[in-house]
């Protein structure tokens, strides 16, 4: 990865820090912003920076995001919440994304008649999960109810685990010349084997770890200035070790987060400012490298069929089964569509799309790796400019 590059990523970051307050009050969100610069210096703007989505440094940063965020992700989530069989987030995540699923493939099949079910399963799954920093607008507005914050925070934070083990399965089956996989007709033991051992080494990581830091932390023996270095730490040993042990690295890294219980106060503060502070700059690299490299990568292979598709996975085929799974939970018809319009697609589908070419390659992929990104740039900009205002349109109704 250049000098060029960094220099832009370091200036940004800098500008980002310097305006964040201004910045979260603008129509344009920071993702917008880092997605735009991204452009602007890309070989369809200014032409200073080329680079592809395989370049060693692009796939690094990518694996490294993917890993961390799916960590900080899972250890945010409210455990609590999740008990209640009845809970918003319970429907939205066990029944609300099978039925997006299903209709991803059922339209896309449609849409793309030529490519393949495994090809049109693997863009519904990665268009799947949502990202709620791009809706940070509707989850930090104390005008929008309680409940639905948290329905929508607990949602994004754990679909993209969830989603996970079906797309590294589809990702063996469509070929990937992953180590261990050397041909088509054990792909089923390898994909059961890396699935199943990757949330084994995650648990052993999260739940030995966080005794571990308890038990230090009661004692007074971690550093307080370091107490956020933890949650990263173990991210990435869950990582190696499950990819030691064959099991998938970013499935051990997700179940790491989710069984990482902390009791100590102190560090569970500081592992949820990690979560907005460094995660949040993982995430907004994430969408530079969108603007730099997978939107002129992309862009010659958006057309009519792409562009019907990528607007369906934002209304349709989200909006639709979010109705449903929340049928019979006395919300209104703005609840409704309010909970089925925020659902931005970011960083993990542009990772899942990152990680399709490491593994496989572009060849044969065009479609889906060009409707997936025409998706995800759109809800950047659609989801970006309506968050705020949105979110106060509807907080009212709900005060009315």
């Amino acid at each position: 990865m250049n000098e060029t590059f960094l220099i832009l990523a370091a200036a940004l970051l800098l500008i980002y820090g310097l305006f964040s307050a201004r910045a979260e009050k603008g129509i344009l969100t920071p993702h917008m912003v880092f997605m735009l610069v991204g452009v602007l210096f890309s070989p369809l703007g200014l032409g200073l920076i080329d680079l592809k989505p395989e370049t060693p440094g692009v796939v690094l940063l990518a694996t490294v995001a993917l890993v961390i965020i799916l960590a900080a992700d899972a250890s945010q989530a409210n455990k609590k919440v999740l008990k209640k069989a009845s809970s918003l987030p319970v429907r939205l995540l066990f029944i609300g994304l099978p039925l997006t699923i299903l209709a991803g493939i059922g339209i896309g099949m449609l849409t793309f008649p030529a490519i393949g079910v495994a090809s049109v399963a693997f863009l519904a799954l990665v268009l799947a999960p949502t990202d709620a920093a791009l809706g940070q607008a509707v989850i930090s507005n104390d005008a929008v109810p309680t409940k639905i914050r948290e329905a929508l925070n607990v949602e994004s934070g754990l679909n993209d685990g969830i989603c996970l083990p079906a797309i590294f399965a589809l990702l063996y089956y469509m070929g990937a010349q992953v180590e261990g996989a050397s041909d088509s007709t054990n792909w089923l033991g390898f994909a059961a084997k890396q699935i199943l051992l990757g949330p084994v080494a995650g648990a052993i990581v999260g739940i030995g770890g966080g005794k571990l830091i308890d038990a230090a932390a009661n004692r007074g023996w971690i550093d307080e200035g370091l107490q956020r270095l933890l949650l990263p730490a173990l991210a990435i040993l869950a990582y190696a070790l499950a990819e030691a042990i064959g099991g998938n690295g970013f499935i051990g890294a997700f179940f790491a987060g989710f069984t990482l219980l902390v009791k100590n106060e102190s560090v569970r503060k500081e592992t949820q400012d990690f979560s907005e502070s460094e995660g949040s700059i993982l995430s907004l690299l994430t969408f530079l490298i969108l603007g730099l490299v997978m939107i002129p990568e992309t862009i010659g292979r958006w057309d009519i069929q792409t562009t019907i598709y990528a607007l369906l996975s934002l209304t349709v085929i989200r909006m639709v089964p979010v109705a449903l799974c929340l049928t019979g939970c006395k919300l209104d018809w703005r609840t409704l569509l309010f909970m089925g319009w925020f659902g931005p697609r970011g960083i993990a589908s542009i990772l899942y799309l990152l990680m399709l070419i490491d593994s496989l390659g572009k060849d044969g992929y065009e479609v889906i790796i060009a409707t997936g990104i025409q998706a995800i740039v759109l809800s950047v900009i659609l989801h970006g400019m309506t968050a705020a205002p949105l979110a106060k349109r509807y907080g009212a109704s709900q005060a009315s």
